[in-house]
């Protein structure tokens, strides 16, 4: 009960089956399934070491966007914290074309641990509630994909669960833009910002995309369907651009990044960086040697985590 059951591999008869079983508070499991006995041999666990008492509870938290869209959303609570006054952090997910859903989250799991409360929006833009909840989304980075997640942290303001001082908005991807588009767009919503391989300047990802793709590929197709065109929307990529509005920032903000990174170049948050210092705003930016995009070595995410934490614990406190 309560928890979700996949395969994972299997042979070509179909009778030998590699079974993977997880909930938000139990990491993957993974069982041997003799389909022609019906046995399950359990063989091994993602993360053997955690226990569900150091978890903290994951539940769906729908609300309202000011428009009166429905956003769809999960709140991780941290165990053992009384339901009040909580700091948050507003995590929000990459793409922007994925999701967020009731399942094991390694990072939402261990800022709750540190005693967080974790908000992951699946704002318009995301999969998985229909083509027009996706299309909600198109040309809005910045915009009303931005304000979906500000709608958030007022909810569970008005709720009473979250300080509104103590709010802060981390991500990695469309969540390290969206987390910097908090900080310079909204600057009275958060107290600080941190961003693993964020993009902080449309016009100059765009550049990027065509330089790297070419001007005629599906990668430049999708992405100026989703973001803007640099020629018909120029203003607007301008506007919804970060680095071009860091004087408008008003807390720290982190940025991290791989230098191997080809999704997104480090170059973007070295513009970030730049502006910041040069607005005479308060970051720090670690570059993280041979890592990508997708934080895949154990190295680089425990570093992030710790660095995180540190962060976190200097503006928000727990």
């Amino acid at each position: 009960p309560d928890v979700a059951v996949r395969a994972v591999s299997w042979n070509t008869d179909l009778d030998k089956v590699i079974v993977a079983v997880d909930s938000p508070k139990t990491p993957s499991d993974y069982y041997y399934l003799d389909r022609t006995t019906h046995a399950a041999t359990k063989i091994g666990s993602a993360y053997p070491d955690l226990h569900a008492p150091e978890l903290g509870r994951m539940q769906p938290y729908p609300y309202k966007a000011r428009d009166g869209l429905d956003i769809p959303a999960y709140l991780t609570l941290p165990p053992g914290k009384p339901l009040s006054n909580l700091p948050l952090v507003v995590m929000p997910h990459g793409g922007p074309d994925a999701r967020d859903d009731l399942s094991f989250d390694w990072m939402a799991q261990f800022l709750a641990n540190r005693g967080y409360a974790v908000l992951q929006p699946n704002y318009r833009g995301s999969w998985g509630y229909g083509r027009k909840f996706t299309e909600a989304g198109l040309h809005q980075w910045g915009l009303k994909m931005e304000d979906d997640l500000t709608d958030g942290v007022k909810k569970l303001v008005s709720d009473g669960m979250v300080d509104p001082k103590r709010v802060c908005i981390v991500g990695a991807s469309y969540g390290g833009y969206a987390a910097m588009a908090g900080a310079a767009l909204t600057p009275d919503v958060y107290a600080c910002a941190g961003s693993f391989a964020g993009v902080s300047d449309l016009p100059k990802m765009l550049s990027y995309e065509r330089s790297y793709h070419g001007k005629n590929s599906q990668s430049i197709s999708f992405w100026t369907s989703r973001i803007g065109s640099t020629y018909d929307d120029s203003d607007q990529l301008g506007a919804t651009s970060p680095a071009r509005h860091a004087d408008q920032i008003k807390c720290p903000v982190l940025l991290l990044h791989g230098e191997g990174d080809t999704t997104v170049p480090v170059e973007q948050s070295e513009y970030m960086a730049d502006a910041m210092k040069h607005a005479g705003k308060q970051v720090d930016f670690i570059r993280f040697t041979g890592e990508d995009h997708y934080l895949n070595l154990a190295d680089t995410r425990i570093r992030f985590l710790k660095e995180t934490e540190a962060f976190l614990k200097k503006n928000i406190g727990n």
